[in-house]
């Protein structure tokens, strides 16, 4: 298992209306329904939670330099663990 897991957070139907917003083919997994979506991120979280030292969740609705920062702040931290 990775040290450190990043796990970006969105609503399903948030990261959707960001797909079609992009106007390109979906592939196998984007073409899925919404139910799917919402299955996977419940896991995942689910997940997050049973391992909080290796999950860093973040909010995937924040701009993309929050995001990048916040996992600069998490990953320095983890390396100064040791």
């Amino acid at each position: 298992l990775p040290d450190v897991t990043v796990l970006l957070d969105i609503d399903p139907a948030v990261a959707r209306q960001r797909l079609d917003a992009a106007d390109k083919p979906f592939d196998r997994l984007e073409a899925e329904k919404l139910e799917f979506h919402t299955r996977v991120r419940e896991a995942y979280l689910a997940l997050a939670v049973a391992e909080p030292e290796r999950f860093i969740v973040l909010d995937a609705e924040q701009p993309a330099s929050e995001i990048a920062q916040q996992i600069r702040t998490r990953i320095e931290a983890a390396l100064a663990r040791g």
